[in-house]
């Protein structure tokens, strides 16, 4: 039973007279819009026992209700704050978030999967393409809008899909390969023309959360960090030739 369903179980067992039976149902009214106005002074004045105890089960109970209430509002205010702080951290962060939704793209996969007699997705890339057209994106980070140069989530998609069709397809046919091949997390590594045509390096990674038809999408440009790499590369090979002359 309810809250206001107990409310009125209590105003029927002091439904014993007309003045009496009309009050309670203002209470109950007034109740109901959580707008009691009934006091403890209110019920003291009561002479009658058997209505300052139906009073006094509404009051407590409407107490009970009002506590509830502030309770639930306080988690609810906890919530938003803790996720306008997660929202700020992702916001922050150096690497394109999106948050998608892959239910579609998994069915269609079960589907290839069926027909395809072990066919590796890297060698069907119309399929690739096919597959990130069914990718939905929930939401995404600044950075993602920033790397791939869109403003609205809808855009982004669009651009995959742009991307999926051109030298970028190998990237995301591993993305969608790993799932296929039952991965919980897939990295892949490669150059990406996103922002003004201008290539870069990138890591792209796929997790799935708890719900498998939820996956978390990240960008990570690292241009910078392969580039020292094949310096110290070369700089090793140089010291190497040097030595092997002396």
């Amino acid at each position: 039973m309810d809250d206001v369903g107990k409310a009125a179980a209590i105003v029927a067992t002091g439904a014993d007279d007309s003045a009496f039976t009309h009050r309670l149902c203002d209470l109950l009214y007034d109740f109901a819009s959580n707008q009691l106005t009934l006091t403890d002074a209110d019920v003291a004045r009561e002479p009658d026992e058997g209505k300052r105890a139906v009073l006094t089960g509404l009051l407590m109970l409407y107490d009970e209700l009002r506590h509830e209430n502030e309770r639930r509002a306080q988690a609810e205010n906890q919530l938003r704050a803790e996720e306008t702080r997660l929202r700020t951290l992702v916001d922050a962060a150096k690497i394109g978030i999106l948050d998608c939704d892959i239910g579609a793209l998994k069915a269609e996969l079960s589907r290839h999967e069926l027909r395809s007699n072990g066919s590796r997705l890297e060698h069907r890339p119309q399929l690739v393409r096919e597959l990130t057209e069914l990718l939905v994106v929930r939401s995404s980070n600044s950075e993602a809008h920033r790397m791939f140069g869109v403003d609205r989530n809808d855009d982004l998609q669009r651009r995959l899909a742009e991307l999926a069709a051109g030298e970028a397809g190998f990237l995301l046919a591993g993305l969608w390969q790993g799932v296929s091949d039952g991965a919980e997390r897939v990295e892949v590594q490669g150059v990406l023309c996103v922002r003004d045509g201008v290539p870069i390096r990138v890591l792209v990674g796929l997790s799935l959360v708890v719900d498998s038809s939820i996956a978390i999408l990240t960008f990570h440009d690292i241009s910078a960090h392969h580039a020292r790499l094949l310096a110290e590369q070369e700089a090793a090979q140089r010291a190497a030739e040097l030595a092997r002359v002396n």
